[in-house]
């Protein structure tokens, strides 16, 4: 759910929050047993303080900051019972213009209540845009978060894309695409496989 308080300024301030279960399903092959819903089901609960200010027509400048609890349903995976702070800021761009997407940036801190364990402290982002120039078109794109790992060994990975592309249209019903992605998976410390 979320409450807002608009202005006349083309500002608005509000509350959102949410309780969100993730449930998995185990995969039995044979001489192989993956037990998904002992280690990543979950309860994740979430409040969300946000401001906006309509910085052009359409254009939207956000600012906000979170708290989010995540709580473990099977007793073998308590170890994982974790909270998290998060802030983030950036520009969303109209779904129809030469600049379309948005631009985030934040800062993520993961900890959790098992005090062995190291958290996960730093920068994160989701960040996707176009920009429409002529014949031409440019993509950006640029996300990183930190995630709940399956590996009993570890508590999360955190995962990076980097990418871009462009698009060049010589006619109105003819367009030629190149992309490049690149993304990486780093789990902290070591990790018996």
């Amino acid at each position: 759910g979320s409450v807002f308080i608009e202005t006349a300024r083309f500002t608005a301030l509000g509350f959102s929050g949410y309780i969100q279960d993730f449930r998995y399903e185990d995969i039995y092959a044979p001489g192989e047993e993956n037990i998904l819903s002992r280690r990543l089901n979950r309860q994740e609960r979430n409040g969300t303080l946000e401001f906006y200010y309509r910085v052009y027509s359409d254009t939207v400048f956000f600012l906000n900051g979170g708290y989010t609890e995540y709580e473990f349903q099977h007793p073998s995976s308590f170890f994982r019972n974790s909270y998290s702070y998060q802030v983030s800021s950036g520009l969303r761009f109209p779904l129809m213009g030469r600049i379309r997407g948005a631009l985030t940036l934040g800062y993520k801190s993961l900890l959790p209540r098992t005090k062995r364990l190291n958290g996960f402290s730093g920068v994160v982002g989701d960040t996707s845009f176009n920009l429409r120039v002529s014949r031409f078109q440019f993509r950006v794109l640029y996300r990183r978060d930190c995630y709940f790992s399956f590996w009993q060994d570890s508590l999360f990975f955190v995962e990076g894309l980097w990418g871009g592309g462009a698009s060049f249209y010589p006619t109105a019903f003819l367009r030629l695409d190149y992309d490049y992605r690149l993304g990486s998976s780093d789990y902290p410390g070591r990790l018996l496989v």
